[in-house]
This record gives C-alpha cells, structure tokens and sequence, in this order.
C-alpha cells in the first residue's frame, strides 16, 4: 500500500514520440524502408506530414526490391519485378526531392533497365529537368556471380520446387567453400548492351552533378570510349569527386577524368591509371587521388617510378596519395604493391583476408616512411593469427612508428601485447588516432630491450605493461584524450572515411 500510494503521488513523465524533434525524426526516416516509412506515416498525423519531407526522401537506395510487385513465373515461380505504375507515381511525388541516388548491385537486368529509363523518360517529361537538382549518383552493377547463379539467369527449364532445391544446394555449398578458406567458383560479367545505353542515358540528364560513382562494369575497352562522355560535356565544371573501379574488364586509361577542372578527390582503379591520365590530373585542382584495387582488378601494366616522380614534381606535391586494397576473397587473391607511387600519404587495408606480414611493413616503413600518415587494417581477421611474440608483427609495428614522423592515424586488429602499444604510443609522436582490439591486446612485457632506452624507461615500461588500467592511462595521456580499446563489435563498425 504505501509504494502504491507514492506511486500515485510522484509525477508522471512520459515520452512522447510525436513531439520529438522534426530533424531527428526525419533521420529516423531516411534509414527505413519505402514500406516501413509507409507503415510509420499512418501512426499519427504529425508522422503522416513527416513522410512527406523533402529531406527523408533526399537519399533515395534502389535495389531489387524497390518499387517492385510479385509476379508468377511458370518455370521459375514467384518473382519480384519492377511495377511501372509504381515508379512513375513515385517519382511524380518524390522526384523532386532526390538528391542523392544508390543503385545497389542488382540480380534482376530487366528491372534495372526499366528503372533507368523510367527515369530519363521522366526527366525528358517535364521542360525544366528535376534531376537537375541531383548532386549524387552512386552506381554499382551486379558483376559477381557464381557459376550457379549464372545459370539460373540463363536456365528457366524446370518445375519451381527443383528450382528452389538447386539454389538452396548451391547456398549451402558456397557458405562452405567460404568457412573453409577456399575462392568459389565465380563468374564475372560485365555491362553492356541495352543496360549501357540506359545508364548513359540516365547519365546525360544530370546535369548537376558534384559526385558520382561507377562500380564494377567491366565494360570492353570501345564500349568505354564513351562512356563519361555526357558527364564531361554536362559537368566539367561541376563534378567535385569521381569513382572509377572496374569500369573496364581490360586495362583501359580514362583520359576523361583529367577534363573536370574542379575535381577534389578521384578514386579510380589501378588498370585505369597511365602516364596520359597523371599529365592531365597535374594540371586539375586534384586534392586526394585514391589507387583502389580489389579481387575483381584485372592485371596491368605498372607505371615506372620516374613517371610518378614527374607527376609529382609538376603539381608541386600538392596531391595526397592513398592506396586502397579492398579484398573479400580468401588470401591468395592478394595483388603486390610493387610499382606503387614513391610517395604515399596512407594504406589502407579494407579486408579480412591480408594478415600483416603479406602486407610486408619492413618495406612499407622504409619506402613510404618520410611521408606516410596513416595504416589502417579494417575488418577482422580472417586466418590464423600467430600468438608467439617471434611470429607476431610487435616488431615490425614498433620499426613503423620509428620510422614514420608524420603517422597520425593506426588501426591494428592483429595480437600485440601491452609494452608494444607503449612503445608505439611513445615512438610515434604525431599520432592522433589508434584503434586497437581489446580481444587482440595481451598483458604481456615480452618486448626486446633496445639499446638506446634508458633504465627509467625500461623501468616504466616494465611496470606500466603488467597492468591494463596502467597501459590505458599512459596511452591517454600520450594521445590527449580518454583512449580505450575497441571491442569486436565496435571493430567491425569502424570503416573508411572514402567508400571503395
């Protein structure tokens, strides 16, 4: 009775989601779906004039579900394609609105086509081109297939129920090859045809453009000829970054990206790159030029050293360099960094799949060291990781702090005990950012005593690193700010500031 009775007394706060912020909410919007928002819009009528926000329909994701109904196949059963009526009254309402625009890898050519030209047919409709108003296009094309896959795009002979027995086998089959470490048996194909045309008519009606991407078309190089050739009437002055990867199943220059005088960042594939295409980026306003390769880069001729001396000299140092290798295939799909610019400001390692000595840091210490400023190994490791200190990389680590002044920026996900973090944190005196896993940190003073250290020194660190509060504190008061390690989780969740 009496906890009842105080109950009854104390105010009561409650929380009321309709009177929530408009931005935050609009937030909220923007990551549901087209039928979640829907559902959400009907819950009251404050919602209900959110879902028709300018601002949550301004980033709009197309993938194989997008505005789409069931439809019955007679060898293939139910499948999802692309309603018409559905696009065109969409983008009737919220056309507009759009400002950035994903095309998410899609398995469904037919729908992927059908967008595309709804689109330009309703660009062409009205006099004044509300795509005009589009700042971002992100395009990436569905050229991963496995051999499986590839057959069922070509294979309709069949009863429904064998069908979805061949593509659970084949699931299953490729969720094992993966688990055991082993490169599936794929198929790569590229773009091409009717889905070209459409993507390059889509493309000569943005004429606003500040960024665009395209992924993985595997175009033939004279189907490549042509393909930035509406951009570059459209918005040579305009585009601010470009995304170049795999647009060419061959090793093909894109003499294109040197005509954007305004351009800021390029991230272009290896095999995309010649001495033709550096001489025009020289004389471009070029801040940040990423050099991206992943399993799906063809071989190509490197560019000599000399050649990068001279790109280097005639834009004054003023281009900052970064390599990026993006591998979500086992180990052996690898490529070597030989032949990669003498000057590089960052590496990146956007994979699971490359343990840290393939990554040879010895040679990345003395090649790049003058000038490099951030390492960085994201994704969790996905091979054995050695736990003795002798096959462990503590010492290449430590030589990489040594020998790089201007590193600011470190992501290690491999085992290190806790004296090497000491050592790197001491070394590396510009450092700013350092991320660590908690699960790949040992309590352990198992380094090698350097001959340079004084007895104090040696000292501290002894104590320091037999004690994790200890280790934490001293690496907070050497970066200036509360660190802490990451867990897996939050590992996992970091990425890298350009999407590869």
């Amino acid at each position: 009775m009496e906890r009842r009775r105080r109950r009854q007394l104390e105010p009561r706060t409650r929380t009321y989601w309709n009177a929530m912020p408009i931005n935050i909410l609009e937030q909220i919007f923007q990551l549901l779906s087209i039928k979640e928002r829907h559902i959400a819009s009907q819950v009251c009528p404050h919602w209900f004039e959110l879902f028709y926000s300018p601002f949550v329909w301004s980033y709009f994701t197309v993938n194989d579900s997008t505005l789409t109904k069931r439809k019955f196949n007679y060898y293939l059963g139910y499948q999802r394609m692309i309603d018409p009526f559905k696009a065109q009254a969409f983008m009737k309402r919220f056309g507009h609105t759009i400002r950035h625009l994903v095309i998410k890898p899609m398995n469904n050519f037919y729908s992927l086509f059908e967008f595309m030209k709804i689109m330009e047919s309703y660009a062409q409709h009205y006099e004044d081109n509300p795509l005009i108003l589009l700042k971002s296009f992100d395009f990436t094309f569905g050229c991963h297939l496995s051999n499986g896959d590839a057959m069922e795009a070509t294979d309709f002979v069949g009863n429904p129920i064998a069908h979805r027995q061949r593509m659970e086998q084949r699931r299953q089959q490729r969720t094992q090859s993966m688990r055991m470490n082993q490169i599936p048996n794929v198929t790569l194909i590229g773009t091409g045809g009717k889905v070209l045309e459409a993507l390059q008519g889509l493309m000569c009606q943005m004429i606003g453009l500040k960024h665009l991407s395209l992924r993985n078309l595997l175009l033939n190089p004279f189907e490549a000829q042509n393909l930035l050739d509406n951009v570059a009437i459209n918005c040579c002055e305009r585009l601010q970054t470009l995304t170049l990867i795999n647009c060419c199943n061959r090793p093909y220059a894109f003499l294109a990206t040197g005509i954007f005088l305004n351009l800021h960042t390029l991230v272009i594939s290896c095999s995309h790159l010649s001495e033709d295409v550096l001489t025009l980026l020289a004389d471009t306003k070029l801040n940040d030029l990423y050099i991206v390769q992943n399993e799906f880069t063809r071989t190509y001729d490197p560019i000599s050293n000399s050649i990068w001396k001279r790109f280097m000299k005639c834009c004054n140092n003023r281009i900052r360099i970064h390599l990026a290798i993006t591998h979500h295939l086992p180990k052996r799909w690898f490529h070597d960094i030989d032949n990669k610019p003498t000057r590089l400001n960052s590496i990146i390692f956007d994979s699971g799949y490359i343990p840290l000595r393939m990554a040879r840091l010895m040679d990345i210490s003395d090649i790049y060291g003058d000038n490099l400023e951030c390492l960085a190994f994201y994704q969790l490791p996905k091979y054995r990781v050695p736990r003795s200190y002798t096959e462990r990389v503590d010492l290449d680590l430590i030589h990489l702090a040594e020998c790089c002044p201007r590193l600011n920026t470190l992501i290690i996900r491999e085992l290190i005990s806790t004296a090497t973090l000491l050592i790197i944190v001491t070394s590396a005196r510009n450092l700013t950012r350092l991320f660590v896993r908690r699960n790949a940190l040992r309590k352990r003073f198992d380094c090698i005593r350097n001959e340079q250290w004084s007895d104090t020194f040696y000292e501290w660190l002894r104590q320091t690193s037999r004690s994790y509060e200890h280790t934490f504190q001293a690496v907070s008061d050497k970066l200036g700010y509360q660190w802490m390690p990451l867990t897996d989780d939050q590992f996992k969740r970091v990425q890298p500031d350009v999407r590869f």
